[in-house]
């Protein structure tokens, strides 16, 4: 195999280093996707299943003075 040139290298290097500079800023917006994605799940009546994390509710009964 031949060996790259110091130009070559040098070219390949910046594109690595640019690729994940994008990457990294795009970090925050796919976290927020997947944060989203992951409520749109829970929320959402069009899934099949249904997402409860928890369920609390209180019952108010009138005529009674009992709690």
């Amino acid at each position: 195999m031949e060996e790259m040139s110091k130009e070559e290298r040098r070219r390949i290097e910046r594109e690595t280093k640019k690729q994940k500079k994008i990457e990294a800023d795009l970090e925050p917006e796919r976290l927020l996707r997947e944060e989203m994605d992951l409520i749109r799940r829970k929320v959402s009546p069009q899934s099949d299943s249904v997402y409860l994390e928890r369920l609390r509710g209180y019952v108010v009964v009138e005529g009674k003075e009992e709690e």
